[in-house]
């Protein structure tokens, strides 16, 4: 299925060079996601997608390919793992580590406004699901790393200052 073309607001041109590993942190495995969201009415709803297990609730998120900048391997996974597109919304959220055994990574997430949802995208086995914050931050466990980005993305959305 050919990736189809997404919509991207980037207000950071800068942002690719502001997220390369130095040091030892040159090791890290970079990765670029989105904190999907849509309003629905006056609630506002996060996408969240089941891992490829069908065992935990993730954000979508992937590597970075070599060349490619944070936004575009942001929006490339959205639409790959969740079947989503929509417009990055403001800078990126802060840097946060999301380290599995031997393998330390560096994972940079975006707010996306949802614009549209597909029926069929490269990795429709996997479940989605648009969720108030509270049955996200249920759905993502305790000990998730993601919970924080949401955390966050939710309090962009709803301040009066944005």
């Amino acid at each position: 299925m050919p990736l189809p073309t997404l919509l991207a607001q980037v207000n950071d041109p800068a942002d690719s060079a502001a997220f390369v590993p130095q040091g030892k942190e040159a090791k890290v495995a970079r990765q670029a996601g989105v904190v999907g969201y849509r309003w629905v009415g006056n609630s506002l709803r996060f996408c969240l997608i089941a891992s490829r297990n069908g065992r935990r609730w993730l954000l979508p998120k992937g590597t970075v390919e070599p060349g490619e900048p944070l936004y575009a391997a942001a929006l490339r996974e959205a639409w790959e793992e969740a079947g989503v597109q929509g417009y990055l919304v403001g800078f990126p959220l802060e840097p946060l580590r999301d380290d599995k055994p031997g393998k330390p990574r560096l994972v940079q997430l975006h707010l996306m406004e949802i614009a549209r949802v597909a029926d069929d995208w490269p990795e429709a086995f996997r479940r989605r699901s648009f969720v108030d914050l509270r049955t996200a931050l249920r759905l993502l466990g305790r000990r998730n790393p993601y919970r924080d980005a949401l955390r966050q993305a939710a309090r962009r959305l709803l301040s009066p200052l944005g």
